[in-house]
């Protein structure tokens, strides 16, 4: 069989996936999205998507036991199942073994994915270091809930992160980089470095447990599940 059949062949079900993602985004543009800005939002992530997909389902060089993330199967195989593809849900499954057993591994999802689904994600027992949660641990420094906006605004821009899909909210998220943190930004503000300081922390995860204890005593009736 010839390079050109064995990929026709391999792409019959990206083909019926795709169409199902195509015809899933022409449901979501409906009467219940009909806010320009809310089209268009959904229109990027679902290009974004069918990209995404299309790149794993059809790149011959790709082996049968490569593996995605976690995050990235959840994302297919959500879209997959509200679209009752089989084919397709079985695809994933066969060809990502281990995110599969990940993905429905119940106590996987109690942190990580709602991390950013509540007001104090420093609460959580999660190891994804999202804004919110750098946010927490200014204002743990501070001493105050709204610490300002300038701290905000040098995380977004100088601080090393990757970017995670957070299945709870269905949309991607920044996971920020400990190390990063703890010595571009924690040690490169001087407030902050001075705070951390006069209190004899050591390192990241110490300032990330303090600033736990710290909001465990004060805001824990205050947050969201």
């Amino acid at each position: 069989m010839s390079n050109r059949a064995a990929r026709g062949i391999s792409s019959r079900p990206l083909f019926s996936f795709c169409h199902d993602l195509h015809a899933f985004v022409d449901e979501l543009m409906g009467e219940r999205y009909n806010k320009i800005s809310q089209r268009r939002k959904i229109s990027s992530i679902a290009k974004a998507v069918i990209y995404m997909a299309a790149q794993h389902f059809s790149n011959p060089s790709t082996s049968q036991t490569a593996e995605i993330s976690v995050e990235y199967f959840l994302l297919y195989y959500n879209i997959a199942y509200q679209r009752d593809n089989i084919a397709a849900l079985n695809q994933l499954c066969d060809r990502y073994p281990i995110a599969s057993e990940q993905a429905f591994d119940i106590t996987r999802h109690t942190s990580d994915y709602y991390a950013d689904f509540c007001w104090f994600p420093i609460l959580t027992d999660t190891m994804r270091f999202s804004e919110r949660y750098v946010l927490n641990i200014i204002s743990y420094l501070l001493g105050t809930l709204r610490p300002p906006k300038t701290y905000r605004l040098y995380l977004q821009r100088n601080i090393t992160y990757r970017e995670t899909f957070n299945y709870a909210v269905n949309r991607f998220q920044r996971d920020y980089d400990p190390d990063a943190l703890w010595n571009n930004f924690f040690m490169e503000l001087a407030e902050l470095r001075k705070i951390i300081e006069l209190r004899k922390i050591r390192d990241f995860y110490e300032l990330s447990y303090r600033a736990s204890e710290y909001f465990s005593c004060v805001y824990a009736p205050y947050r969201r599940p």
